[in-house]
Parts: structure tokens; C-alpha cells; sequence
């Protein structure tokens, strides 16, 4: 077991912190908050580094200790190694904490953790997620597996990220990197989200840094389902009484032909064939339309979406009033249970292979991904809906 550590973390952990002979020594219980704080800004894709992450003192409470917990917390933040948002919300919200400043300009790597105390109770607490994976059914289990067997090509990778063409920030290479070295040094972790995503290595290694993962040393491919959040809402929408089916199959052929997100720009008079500009009007269209706050007022996009798709854009903001994530978790779920189960039929049908998935995408070796892609478009069909889907090299 490992944590994310500085030279000078290390330094003054076992120097200002250090323990005295009258108490236990609680060097790694420091340096354990500060890996986890650290681990999440890097891999939670809705994190950065100046995100507040919030530690919950039950999890804390199993590992390190109830009773040195606020203590320990109290002493990173004096010595300015952490600093806390001073926000907490009984019920709803626990302190958020981030590393200051002064630390992640240093350069992280992974320490071997020499408290088998400790090792004890993450390994225990690891072990129990573990199996609530495996008890979601062999597809889970499947891919959280494979997603551990990945291997980097260190040097290419780290060329990727120094190359000055791609114009990456300092913050963003020393994420990046962190990522590189997460999988070099085999530091895996598998978690799986409220709407039942899968989250790996695999999935929160930045997308240009796939192209160096490799399985028992061969590349990645991945079947990709063309626009496949608009996909699943046509599905969700299919025999619900509130929405004109005639629209929704409409709605569907247009999504099937890969050319959903170029038919609403048509009509919005945008030109997205630059791939930066499509990819920042899909989240226009998430984030203003389908996925964002139900307003009293159609935003720009929810005008030209209801000329098209009325009944479909009414539903879609009446399911929104009073939650409105609740539309994209019930979508994610979805698509979850759709692609997992996908998963669970490769497994069974072609044997021991490579199989992962980066959420909407299963992942596999190239001599086994077209396989995999029969089985995927099998199970379209049987909901007799014919999709476009891709095979692409990671």
C-alpha cells in the first residue's frame, strides 16, 4: 500500500508532527488524510486543485481513529499543509478540506505505508467495497478486474504531457502525472457512483493518456455508442403516456443516424464540424436544455429543442421540478445496466478476455473488441433500435 506524498511533506510530517515516546506514532494517520484529499482532487473528474474535498468523519473514524481524528486535522491545518472551507451542514455536508498551495506546486509520488495497523483497516474497508462490486453481478466484477491489469507506457506518456504543443498548465501536468505513476506503481481503486458508473484508473486517467494503457501488452480499443445520453432519454421516453410516441421515434431515427447534436445546431445556425466547438455545444445542450434547472423561461436551446421535440422537452422539465439531477441519474442508470450487462454477455460468451468499461464504452483488446461490438448491437436490436456505433482505438 501506498500514499501520495512530497519530499518536504514527508519531512515535515516526521519532523514538526513526529511522535513522542509517550504516544503512538502517527505519521502514516497524517499523511493519510493529506493522500486522500490529494487522490480525490486529482481523480474525481469534478475536482480540481482548488476544490474542498469533503472528508467524512465515519470513514476517518474507521481508519485512523475517532478520538485523533480532530486532532490531527487541527495540526495539518496550523502547519499549513491543509486548509478546511469551515463549512458543515448536519446531515448534508461534512468540512471540505484541500492541500494548500505551497504543496502542490511540489512534485507527488507514491511512499510505502509502514503502519500495518492501518494497512489493516484500509485493506479491511477496500476488501467490503470490493465485494459490494462483485455483488452487483459479473459484469461489475468483470470490469473492475481488467481495469486493474492495465499497464502505461511511462516514458510516451510523460512525453505527452511535456510536449509543449499541448499547452498544459502546470496544475495539469502534475495531475496528469500523478496518473501516470497511479498505474505505473499499480495504486488501482475501483468506486462506483449512486447512479452505478464505474469509476477506475481506467475511467479518470485523462482521455489523451489512454493511448499508452495497454492490456498483456496489447492497445485498447473501445466501442463507443454515438450520442448516447440522447440515445437512452428516447428510450426513457418510449410508452411514457406523457409524450407523443410518434415524436419519440422521430426523435430516435435522428439520434440513431450519429447526427442528433448536428441537427439541433442546423437549427440554431451553428457550424460544429471543429471537434473543441461540438464537444462544448453537447454540454450546451446538457447543461441549457436536458440536464440544467427547470426555468419559468425556454433558454435559447430549449426554444429550438421544443420546435422539434415538444412533448419530449415538456417531460423532460417536468421530471426536473424538485430535483433537477434526477433526469441524468435515471439516464446514467441506464446506461449502466445496459452496458454492464453487455459486459456480463462478452464475459460468458467469449471466456477470460479483456473487459472494461469507461461508462458509456466498453473496452477491450482489438482482437476481441468486434466480438464484443455483435453482442452490443444484439442487445439493440432486441429493443428494436439500431444505433451507430464505433470502434476506435484508445
Amino acid at each position: 500500500m501506498k500514499f501520495l506524498v512530497t519530499k518536504e511533506l514527508l519531512f515535515d510530517v516526521y519532523t514538526i508532527l513526529a511522535p513522542t515516546k509517550k504516544r503512538k506514532d502517527f505519521t502514516f494517520h497524517y499523511l493519510y488524510i493529506v493522500h486522500t484529499i490529494r487522490h480525490s482532487q486529482v481523480f474525481n473528474q469534478n475536482s480540481d486543485s482548488s476544490t474542498f474535498i469533503n472528508l467524512h468523519s465515519e470513514l476517518l473514524g474507521k481508519t485512523i481513529s475517532k478520538l485523533q481524528t480532530p486532532t490531527i486535522l487541527k495540526n495539518l491545518i496550523k502547519n499549513k499543509i491543509i486548509e478546511s472551507d469551515g463549512v458543515y451542514i448536519p446531515g448534508r455536508k461534512s468540512f471540505g478540506y484541500r492541500v494548500t498551495g505551497h504543496y502542490l506546486s511540489q512534485k507527488w509520488h507514491y511512499a510505502e505505508v509502514k503502519d500495518a495497523e492501518l494497512i489493516g483497516k484500509i485493506s479491511a474497508i477496500t476488501e467490503k467495497h470490493s465485494k459490494d462490486i462483485r455483488s452487483k453481478g459479473i459484469g461489475y466484477q468483470t470490469a473492475a478486474y481488467w481495469a486493474k491489469e492495465i499497464a502505461i507506457n511511462k516514458r510516451n506518456a510523460l512525453f505527452y504531457v511535456n510536449n509543449p504543443k499541448n499547452n498544459f498548465s502546470d496544475v495539469q501536468k502534475t495531475h496528469y502525472k500523478i496518473s501516470i505513476e497511479s498505474v505505473d506503481n499499480k495504486q488501482f481503486f475501483t468506486s462506483f457512483s449512486s447512479t452505478n458508473r464505474l469509476y477506475t484508473n481506467l475511467t479518470c486517467i485523462k482521455s489523451g493518456l489512454r493511448q499508452h494503457l495497454t492490456i498483456d501488452k496489447q492497445p485498447l480499443y473501445a466501442i463507443d455508442i454515438t450520442s448516447s445520453q440522447p440515445l437512452f432519454l428516447g428510450l426513457l421516453m418510449r410508452n411514457n403516456n406523457n409524450v407523443d410516441q410518434e415524436e419519440v421515434e422521430n426523435y430516435l431515427k435522428i439520434v440513431c443516424s450519429g447526427l442528433f447534436y448536428e441537427y439541433i445546431a442546423e437549427r440554431a445556425g451553428l457550424n460544429i464540424d471543429d471537434k473543441e466547438v461540438r464537444n462544448k455545444f453537447k454540454q450546451k445542450i446538457f447543461s441549457g436544455c436536458l440536464f440544467d434547472h427547470t426555468r419559468d423561461k425556454y433558454s435559447k436551446l430549449e426554444i429550438i429543442f421544443h420546435e422539434s421535440f415538444p412533448t419530449i422537452l415538456s417531460e423532460c422539465r417536468n421530471m426536473k421540478r424538485g430535483d433537477h439531477k434526477i433526469l441524468s441519474r435515471q439516464l446514467q442508470k441506464m446506461e449502466a445496466k445496459f452496458i454492464f450487462h453487455c459486459v456480463e454477455l462478452s464475459a460468458k460468451a467469449i471466456g477470460d478476455v479483456p473487459l472494461s468499461t469507461i461508462h458509456d464504452a466498453i473496452v477491450s483488446t482489438e482482437e476481441n473488441i468486434y466480438m464484443v461490438e455483435q453482442i452490443v448491437v444484439a442487445e439493440f436490436v432486441k429493443l428494436k433500435i439500431y444505433p451507430k456505433i464505433k470502434i476506435e482505438k484508445l
